[in-house]
């Protein structure tokens, strides 16, 4: 009885934490501040002499010390900018490195021999003249060509590369030499010198970089694995187009993620403005290779997301596709009947079935309803499921009935909002690397009610950017919360899941009364070695339960305990950040007060 009454105290406290949250929401309250952030790096990031000298002495004791090559394409460089980035290589504590630099012959003079002086001083720095001006391929492909390290490493002109960015990769590298790829964290450097605005990204999310290009900088790759020819010529796609090739060769564990900030980007030397329009194509083009790559489907193909250079995926649905949508009942006509009309006023894809599972309803209005509805539509299915409630036994129920090639378990308290909700669940969850895929879900004001679970997440598992504005924002410290990514579970309000997924996993744990079983099935699902997606273009109003009480039993909050490890615990969610709180579902540093 304890456990059960904690369990409520902590609902009832989170209720009132979202309370206030929705008021901060309405104030237009920063998701982290800069301030909490500098702080940080001061307490977290900032290397004193003893920590250089326990780097230095760890750096001498890998089993594997291979050579780095740094490439520096340089097209039109702030003198004093470029010097910084070159010393920041020259600074590595990790000493075994060369730096390859490419510029054009026509580069002003006093840089030219600002190069010529460091490579003089340094045999480390290689200096490469090429013909054509503002070609950043050719620069860099010759950059390329200088490489004879066993790894490769890509830095910006204006960039800085951490100290500890090379040592990082080469410890990641001595632990797990079976990883290939290696990325890290980043942030930017202001004018002023101050490291602000990071970007604490997930392990690998193949979904979410065919949603934007987030690995961005630092990533370092073996040059036996992969030591490309860049085609395009226009600047700020290659970075892009570069990694999505190699990692669309790559299997899960050859690809890791360095949960450290190892590249500070030039806050204003790149701004987006910039960015043309043949970018953008050079982008969508190397995400449609990749895509080929990973999936050799020609029925899937990228285009253009509803924010600036993001991106989403589509897929040519056969008409033979049948989608079974299951939604548990008790009474709530009103409710219910909403859902319906909304399925079938709003819905683009009309090959669908609807089994309405019937759980001990007693009124009238109810049993008049679903005769109604069902000699209206020919695609309704009513169950009935005289049991007493458990919403994984409900669920199976429906499966057992459906004859769809993918199931859609939805809770009876949602409205339709995009009208291509079923091409876009379908999408995702028919790809055979993908297990099981959720809706971005909001509430009636707009605000987020579901963008992704982390598991953890207060303990238990929790809904990330809850309360939160549902647009499409950068400078949160994490990803976007309305872009298509992969996640550890998602909510089973919105659940998409392909027949063939549930035949290798199985059904949902019956062992689960109320709630629970969503998060484990997922959390089975990413065991069973598939990707979990948050499907952004998926969107569903979420009225948040007002079907049941929030009273939670006993036996779901001890199989949560079980099965929700080890990342409840012993690991952190690996769609997560092991730097950010998971004392809040707003983005906090962790350690750091949330406001």
């Amino acid at each position: 009885m304890y456990r059960r009454d904690a369990f409520a105290r902590v609902r009832q406290l989170a209720l009132r934490l979202r309370t206030w949250a929705r008021i901060k929401l309405r104030l237009g309250l920063k998701s982290m501040d800069d301030s909490a952030y500098t702080e940080w790096v001061r307490r977290y990031d900032t290397l004193d002499g003893n920590k250089r000298a326990a780097l230095a002495e760890l750096c001498n004791g890998f089993a594997h010390r291979p050579k780095i090559s740094v490439l520096m394409p340089i097209c039109s460089p702030i003198h004093n900018w470029l010097v910084e980035a070159i010393e920041s290589v020259r600074n590595q504590i990790y000493p075994n490195w060369e730096l390859c630099i490419t510029v054009a012959t026509s580069i002003d003079p006093s840089v030219r021999a600002s190069l010529e002086d460091f490579s003089r001083k340094d045999k480390r720095i290689k200096l490469a003249l090429v013909t054509a001006p503002g070609r950043f391929s050719i620069a860099s492909n010759s950059a390329l060509e200088l490489a004879t390290g066993e790894w490769i490493a890509w830095l910006g002109h204006n960039d800085i590369l951490a100290e500890t960015a090379l040592c990082r990769v080469m410890e990641a590298f001595n632990l797990d030499s079976n990883a290939v790829f290696f990325y890290s964290d980043e942030d930017k450097v202001n004018s002023k010198g101050i490291r602000c605005e990071p970007l604490f990204k997930p392990d690998w999310s193949p979904h979410l970089a065919c949603s934007q290009a987030y690995i961005g900088r630092l990533f370092v790759f073996k040059a036996i694995q992969a030591k490309p020819e860049l085609e395009e010529d226009s600047v700020g796609s290659h970075d892009y187009a570069l990694w999505l090739s190699i990692t669309s060769k790559l299997k899960r564990n050859q690809i890791h993620h360095i949960s450290c900030v190892l590249y500070h980007r030039r806050k204003g030397a790149y701004p987006t403005a910039s960015i043309t329009s043949s970018e953008n194509r050079a982008n969508l083009k190397a995400l449609n290779r990749f895509i080929s790559d990973r999936y050799c489907d020609e029925t899937l193909y990228a285009k253009n997301g509803k924010s600036k250079f993001t991106y989403s995926l589509e897929r040519r649905l056969g008409v033979e596709i049948l989608i079974s949508i299951i939604i548990p009942t008790k009474d709530k006509v009103d409710l219910l009947s909403d859902c319906i009309q909304s399925i079938r006023k709003k819905s683009t894809w009309h090959n669908f079935e609807i089994i309405i599972i019937n759980n001990n309803s007693i009124e009238k209005s109810t049993f008049e309803y679903l005769d109604k509805i069902r000699a209206i539509d020919a695609r309704i299915t009513v169950v009935d499921a005289p049991i007493e409630f458990n919403w994984s036994r409900i669920n199976n129920i429906g499966i057992s009935r459906a004859h769809g090639d993918l199931y859609v378990f939805l809770n009876n308290d949602t409205l339709i909002v995009e009208g291509t909700w079923l091409e876009a669940l379908s999408t995702y969850a028919l790809l055979p690397d993908v297990g099981v895929v959720g809706g971005l879900l909001t509430y009636e004001d707009g605000s987020i009610q579901h963008s992704g679970v982390v598991v953890g997440m207060g303990g238990w598992a929790d809904h990330i950017f809850c309360t939160q504005a549902a647009t499409h924002a950068s400078g949160t410290g994490f990803v976007s919360p309305v872009l298509t990514r992969n996640v550890l579970a998602v909510t089973g309000a919105c659940m998409a899941i392909s027949r063939r997924t549930i035949r290798s996993i199985g059904l949902f744990d019956e062992n689960f009364v109320i709630c629970g079983s969503d998060v484990e099935m997922c959390i089975r699902s990413h065991k069973y070695g598939y990707f979990n997606v948050m499907c952004a273009e998926a969107r569903l109003f979420h009225f948040e339960s007002k079907t049941r009480s929030s009273f939670v039993p006993a036996i779901d909050i001890e199989q949560s305990r079980e099965k929700y490890a080890p990342y409840r615990k012993e690991k952190i969610d690996p769609f997560f950040n092991e730097n950010l709180s998971l004392n809040t579902t707003y983005i906090r540093l962790k350690d750091s007060p949330v406001a």
